[in-house]
This record gives structure tokens, sequence and C-alpha cells, in this order.
């Protein structure tokens, strides 16, 4: 009688382990990435709804409201409250990319493009022109709050992608 004196594994079994780590791993990058773009996306709605809130009261009170755009502690105030951005979100810009959004031109230079960083909310309901770009932490994913100057203030919402700006909902 024979007598198997190996110990260790065989070939085949660390091809298969080999094999399901490299699944775990490109499943686990995706959801990283797609997590990425979720909170940059819901980060901007959130600044949106709260632009939308100073307007009102603004309105409603019959005075100047402003959201302040903190670049270096990654927040924005106002007389209410902070939208403090989480960890995995820069107010700031992509190499290469063009803008404003609503007419993209020249390379992007500024991360917040209203004057001295602040939003204004006037009685009147109009609010002042100018664009907060945001990005993930790697950099993957550009996305952009713009209210042009007009008669009808408009809060819009875009995305950065395949060297386009697309508005987004």
């Amino acid at each position: 009688m024979w007598k198997n004196n190996y110990h260790g594994y065989s070939l085949l079994e660390i091809c298969i382990v080999l094999l399901l780590i490299a699944l775990v791993t490109t499943f686990g990058v995706s959801s990283v990435r797609f997590l990425n773009n979720f909170s940059v996306n819901a980060a901007l709605h959130t600044i949106r709804a709260t632009c939308k809130q100073l307007q009102q009261r603004a309105q409603s009170t019959q005075a100047t409201q402003t959201l302040t755009v903190d670049q270096k502690n990654n927040c924005l105030r106002h007389d209410h409250g902070t939208i403090k951005l989480n960890n995995t979100i820069q107010i700031n810009t992509l190499n290469d990319v063009l803008g404003p959004p609503g007419s993209p031109r020249n390379k992007i230079t500024n991360a917040v493009t209203f004057k001295h960083n602040v939003i204004t909310f006037y009685k009147n309901g109009s609010i002042s022109g100018g664009t907060i770009y945001l990005t993930d932490n790697g950099n993957s994913y550009q996305y952009a709050l713009s209210n042009s100057i007009g008669s009808v203030p408009t809060l819009q919402l875009y995305r950065w992608h395949d060297d386009a700006w697309h508005t987004i909902t």
C-alpha cells in the first residue's frame, strides 16, 4: 500500500483561490466607485435643496440670505447651519474640464465662481450667478451646481461625462 506523504495545496486549488480573490477585488472596486459617484451626486442635491430653502427664506423674510463656500474646510455655511461634505467629496475641479457647464469654452481654474465664494439670495427671489464644482477623492467624477444670471434663477445640476457636461435632475 502506497502512502501519500505530500502536504500542501494542489495547483488547481491555488488557481481557484486566486480566481476568487480576483473576482472579489473586481466587484469591490466597482462598488467603491459607484458609492463615490452616488456620494457626490447626493451632496450636490443637498446643496441645491439648501439653496432653494435660502431663496424662499430671503423672499419670505424680505432679508438677503447668503451661503458661503469654505473650500479649505470642505463645507458650506449659512446663518442657520453648515453643510459639511463627507471625506470622499471635495470642492474642486478635475484637470482639463471646460466650463462653465452652460457654455463650456475655457478650462476651469476655480472650484467656486460665485463672487467671494458666496452665493447671495435676494429678497426678490434672484440668486447671484456662479458655479460650484465638486469631485470625488479619486478624481473620477466631476459635478457642478450652476446658476446663470437672468431674470429667473435656475439652479442647474451637471455631470461631466465623455468630455461634455450633461444636465441631471
